[in-house]
């Protein structure tokens, strides 16, 4: 036998339910209660459904009872992404990032002091992507003691800022020296500098790479007795 399940609500309003379920209220009713909420279930005869015809008409018989097919129900006309003629909703985004690949550098690991004095260092560059690129060679260096402050640390720039646009693929740049970079670099000098390669991508992402580069005379070679 099939089953009606029936919700109902109270005509009056109790408000907030107290503690003990003793209580009586100050209503018409006196209404005993459970902490428990539970519904009532009700039997039904599928014969109590059906509808008498007019006279004359043939009998339909019992309604056909089916449950409603599983899934998402249908859109409805004129809703976002159901049918026809509507713009579908556009779809969330994905959350996935692309990484900014970084350039690839290639100089040379050692310089001498003659060598950069003249000529400054040659770099060779490969992208992936069109990117604008900024390139020097950078190194921190002892400052010279005065009587009046001590000596301390700082970064000077080595070579002269290039900033150029580059096409997928490779490049070569040669970065002249620094005024400064002369001054500051002898023919003896050993100094340990960073090449610092700031690349922009046309979509905003950045990244930066660096190499390290060793100016310092060749080392001496020793005779063999």
């Amino acid at each position: 036998m099939p089953f009606l399940t029936i919700a109902w609500a109270a005509p009056y309003s109790m408000g907030i339910m107290p503690a003990d379920s003793g209580v009586v209220f100050d209503t018409p009713l006196t209404v005993p209660w459970n902490v428990k909420q539970s519904t009532y279930v009700l039997p039904y005869d599928l014969a109590d459904l059906t509808v008498k015809p007019a006279p004359g008409a043939p009998n339909p018989g019992p309604p056909v009872i089916a449950n409603p097919p599983e899934g998402p129900a249908p859109a409805l006309p004129g809703a976002i992404g159901g049918g026809a003629g509507v713009t579908p909703a556009p779809a969330p985004p994905s959350g996935v990032v692309r990484p900014a690949p970084a350039p690839r550098v290639t100089t040379l690991p050692r310089i001498s002091p003659a060598a950069y004095r003249a000529r400054g260092l040659r770099v060779r560059i490969t992208v992936v992507e069109k990117a604008r690129v900024v390139v020097h060679l950078e190194a921190r260096m002892k400052r010279r003691a005065t009587s009046r402050r001590r000596a301390a640390t700082v970064l000077r720039r080595l070579t002269k800022q290039r900033a150029v646009t580059l096409k997928p693929g490779t490049t070569t740049l040669r970065l002249s020296p620094t005024v400064t970079g002369r001054q500051v670099i002898g023919r003896r000098s050993r100094t340990r500098a960073s090449l610092r390669v700031s690349a922009r991508y046309t979509d905003g992402r950045r990244t930066t790479a660096r190499r390290t580069v060793t100016i310092a005379p060749a080392p001496a070679s020793t005779e063999k007795g």
